[in-house]
């Protein structure tokens, strides 16, 4: 776990900020006006994303595209996330055991909520089928949260006072 809060509480609330503002730059519309966005250069910088992106559709790059998208979704992170969440049980490591399944659960109850307010449509001709919205990424809440989470409950906390750069032995709770 993290052992110098004043910075842990630092990053997040710059990273809460990057979200909000991103939040706030896509705004709320209806799902077939996408990519409309309340910051017009974001959603122009989105379909032009978009359109480059399709214009080099080989088949090396679709392959990567379906392997990054099956490697994101629930078929790889929910046996993930429940193998993590036994293992620590297991081992008794309760306050990881905790920090692992509210982080999961936040990001999933956060995600659910924010496609549903914001409904943003998909593009056309979409490589893979997916029937929810696509705003926020749900491959890339669930590939965050993990990534994030195993730092935290997986990786051994620093020496007080030098903000986590160096391991050191001990228990976890």
């Amino acid at each position: 776990m993290l052992t110098n809060h004043r910075r842990a509480i630092g990053w997040s609330a710059v990273l809460l900020g990057a979200m909000a503002f991103v939040f706030a730059a896509v705004g709320r519309h209806p799902p077939e006006l996408a990519p409309k966005t309340n910051l017009p250069f974001v959603g122009e910088f989105d379909l032009s994303v978009y359109h480059w992106v399709d214009d080099i559709r080989i088949g090396v790059l679709t392959f990567a595209a379906r392997f990054l998208n099956v490697l994101g979704g629930g078929m790889v992170t929910i046996p993930l996330r429940i193998a993590v969440a036994v293992w620590l049980a297991f081992r008794r490591h309760w306050r990881a055991f905790a920090t692992w399944v509210l982080t999961w659960a936040a990001a999933e109850l956060l995600l659910t909520g924010a496609k549903t307010f914001f409904h943003r449509g998909r593009p056309p001709l979409p490589l893979v089928d997916v029937v929810t919205f696509s705003f926020p990424s749900g491959h890339a809440v669930a590939g965050a949260a993990t990534a994030v989470a195993l730092v935290l409950v997986l990786l051994p906390p620093g020496r007080r006072g030098d903000g986590g750069s160096s391991p050191r032995s001990g228990s976890r709770s």
